[in-house]
């Protein structure tokens, strides 16, 4: 409830006892009236029963010997009672034979019908007596009341009594809650004075006074001495407020900082540093780093503050081992003119070292080395060194050391970078010839497929069978025409050579084929070449072709490993125009693709070795080429991995040429993608290309 929020602690304890005990009276009062009424209910409902039983027993002679006018002076003489509705009296066979009604507008409808027992209709309360004579029933009576109304008239003394009681008791409830609030509430009505107080005048000297030994007044003690703190730690938090400010601005001033601006900003940091430990001077001072160059120093000094020797330099050069080593174990090192003598031998040594004066010296540690020294002093014997500059002088740490570390990392950068260039030079190389030998291989076996079936077509021509007729004809110059005549061996010449003639056709058609795949598979092996060499200077020629065309040119490169492998070729090509695309860049992809799908078919029963090709839309402007196989199938963890470079499920491969084809799909403007529903489930490689919108 938001408007508790504003009510003062009396009136919210006033409230909570109010609540409390009107809740508890209501409570109360309601259990009591509802077991009055239940009670009440209970009570009369057998009154009523037994009243009915008295009447119905009453009415059994008059029943008995029909006699109507007397059954009717009984149910007549119940107008006395002031809740009844209706009395019937019916016979066995339920037809009334005596009633009486009273004149009241609370009587509706026709008289119940016969029923034994007590019940409610509506806010009505039907008895029902049965008439019996000698164990025979001879009739039912019906008695009908108004049942709210006897719930009225005996309930409403109750309520008023009950009203009457709980208005007592919430006056009584608020007297006492009055007096309980105020005790309650001025005890801390006088700690939020005091807190008030405190707050508007910022004076931590005030108290709030003790007015009860309970809670409250624990809390006033405890209130009293938070104030006693806050007093004594005041200068202290507007010192570290103070130490905050200067962290911030320290750090502003190294945050995405120039290297060639590095020196002026920590000298800007050092001035902020003695300004806030009122120091006379402050430096920084980088560890040798046995690269024999001179460690850079830096100095802020207040002016006119004389020269002093420096101590650092033989520190860091080793002159001081003790100190050095609780420096490079991440410990301060303190000493104090005119105060005894450091126990400690570390500081005792640095204190010889710095002539007796007041000093202190925090390391700069990256990652555990000890890289720096940052330090103060003053010139002031009485000062000593605080805890809050300690603190500032490790925050600064903190802060110079990425700073020290980049000035240090910078000239290493520089011939990391220049090393990266070239190491990545030399990888893109690596990766160029790796892809010109898998793409130059993949088209190398097909020249080898072409020339080993050349070969034996060649080893089976019918040239020796021409030789051997030529020889006969050689055999008889004079008599060819006797020959020819006579001879058996003569009369079967002619036909010999038609059927030479013919399938020497044949053959040197097929070697003409064979020839012009070889020619082929040559010419693309310079264009990918070429391509390849081409990355370094320029890119590669578009053409406008037909998306079929392309799918067609490298179905014919794997022709001949198609027919060894007796693989059925399925396609569904759909009518798609044509696209501006680099041909010898889609061709490598889908030659891969291609072989990619005979080695997934090859091992597989005849009728099983299938691979289907379809050329389609997709979307607006995509050629979609699919490439799908009956196949060994892929992993699911696989297909996560599959276009890394290197990655391959064969034994003879490299990996090479899945990368090699989803790099170059990106150069064209498209995508390589695969999926497979696992091992055994066949493969689909899904090559998109960018094309004119469709009309």
């Amino acid at each position: 409830m938001p408007f508790l929020h504003s009510l003062s602690i009396q009136r919210k304890a006033v409230a909570a006892i109010l609540v409390a005990s009107i809740t508890t009276l209501l409570l109360a009062s309601a259990c009591l009236l509802a077991f009055q009424w239940q009670r009440i209910r209970a009570l009369t409902i057998s009154d009523l029963e037994i009243q009915g039983r008295i009447i119905a027993d009453s009415s059994t002679a008059a029943l008995a010997f029909g006699d109507e006018r007397t059954a009717g002076e009984l149910l007549g003489a119940l107008r006395s009672k002031p809740h009844l509705l209706r009395a019937t009296l019916h016979r066995a066979d339920q037809s009334v034979f005596a009633r009486y009604e009273a004149t009241t507008d609370d009587l509706h409808g026709p008289p119940s019908a016969p029923r034994i027992g007590a019940y409610f209709e509506g806010a009505r309360l039907i008895v029902g007596e049965s008439v019996r004579l000698n164990n025979r029933t001879l009739g039912t009576l019906m008695l009908e009341y108004d049942f709210a109304a006897i719930q009225r008239e005996l309930l409403l003394p109750h309520l008023w009594v009950l009203l009457g009681v709980v208005a007592a008791a919430i006056l009584l409830a608020v007297i006492f809650a009055s007096v309980l609030g105020r005790r309650i509430a001025v005890p801390i009505r006088q700690l939020a004075e005091t807190a008030a107080n405190v707050a508007a005048r910022q004076d931590y000297s005030l108290r709030a006074p003790r007015l009860s030994g309970d809670e409250v007044g624990q809390l006033t003690d405890s209130f009293n001495q938070m104030l006693a703190r806050i007093e004594s730690q005041s200068a202290t938090l507007q010192r570290r407020l103070l130490l905050e400010q200067v962290a911030g601005e320290i750090s502003t001033r190294f945050i995405n900082v120039a290297p060639e601006a590095l020196d002026d900003n920590l000298d800007f940091a050092l001035e902020r540093l003695a300004g806030f430990m009122s120091a006379d001077r402050c430096y920084l001072i980088q560890v040798p780093t046995g690269s024999g160059e001179e460690p850079p120093v830096h100095i802020w000094t207040r002016a006119n503050t004389g020269g002093t020797p420096e101590p650092w330099a033989g520190l860091l050069a080793g002159a001081h081992p003790r100190c050095r080593e609780r420096l490079a174990q991440g410990e301060s090192l303190s000493c104090a003119a005119g105060h005894p003598p450091p126990v400690d031998t570390a500081e005792a040594e640095w204190f010889a070292a710095t002539g007796g004066r007041n000093t202190l010296l925090v390391p700069v540690l990256l990652r555990g080395e000890f890289i720096a020294a940052i330090g103060s002093e003053w010139r002031k014997p009485e000062h000593l060194a605080q805890p809050d500059d300690v603190a500032a002088l490790r925050i600064a740490a903190q802060i110079f050391m990425h700073t020290l570390e980049r000035r240090r990392t910078n000239r290493a950068l520089e011939v990391a970078n220049s090393r990266l260039l070239e190491t990545s030079r030399i990888a893109g190389m690596a990766e160029v010839a790796t892809g010109v030998l898998h793409n130059v291989g993949n088209v190398l076996n097909s020249v080898n497929v072409s020339a080993g079936l050349l070969k034996e077509h060649l080893d089976a021509s019918h040239l020796q069978d021409l030789t051997r007729a030529i020889e006969l004809i050689r055999a008889h110059p004079a008599d060819f025409a006797a020959f020819v005549r006579d001879d058996p061996r003569g009369q079967a010449l002619p036909d010999l050579l038609v059927w030479l003639v013919d399938h020497l056709a044949a053959d040197q058609k097929s070697w003409q084929d064979e020839l012009r795949v070889i020619t082929e598979n040559i010419d693309h092996i310079k264009s990918i070449v070429a391509m390849q060499q081409s990355y370094a200077r320029t890119v590669g020629v578009v053409e406008e072709l037909l998306p079929t065309d392309l799918m067609e040119d490298a179905v014919r490169i794997n022709e001949r490993a198609f027919r060894r492998h007796r693989i059925e070729l399925v396609r569904d090509y759909q009518p798609v125009p044509k696209v501006s695309v680099d041909k010898h860049k889609a061709l490598q992809i889908l030659i891969n693709l291609l072989g990619n799908a005979k080695y997934a078919v090859a091992d597989l029963a005849v009728e099983r070795r299938k691979i289907f090709l379809s050329v389609a839309w997709h979307v607006p402007d995509k050629i979609r080429f699919t490439v799908r196989d009956t196949g060994i199938g892929i992993p699911p963890e696989n297909l996560t991995r599959i276009f890394s470079l290197g990655f391959t499920t064969r034994t003879d491969g490299h990996g090479f040429g899945l990368h090699s084809g989803v790099l170059a799909a990106r150069e064209l403007g498209g995508s390589l993608t695969a999926h497979s529903d696992g091992p055994d489930c066949g493969a689909t490689f899904v090559l998109e290309l960018p094309a004119p919108p469709a009309a």
